[in-house]
């Protein structure tokens, strides 16, 4: 029996570093600088910037912070964005 060919297509969303990329629309002045963005005490994700310098994802802000100084976690209020 022959069997019908189909087309297959995988799509692949790194959704990771679109939430850094929201906060980086938000805040125009994080351009081209490390940015990552936090969930309470850890960074979830991290721009591309970040990643080229070897910051990881899921590790302590603080951490981070000391290890990177020049990395970016932006901070927002609730409403306000």
């Amino acid at each position: 029996m022959a069997r019908a060919l189909s087309t297959r297509v995988v799509l692949h969303i790194d959704l990771d570093c679109f939430y850094a990329q929201v906060e980086i629309k938000r805040q125009p002045a994080l351009r081209g600088r490390p940015v990552g963005v936090r969930q309470k005490t850890l960074l979830v994700t991290t721009n591309y910037e970040a990643r080229a310098l070897g910051v990881p994802k899921m590790a302590k802000v603080s951490d981070v912070q000391k290890n990177f100084p020049a990395f970016a976690v932006p901070c927002w209020a609730a409403g306000s964005g």
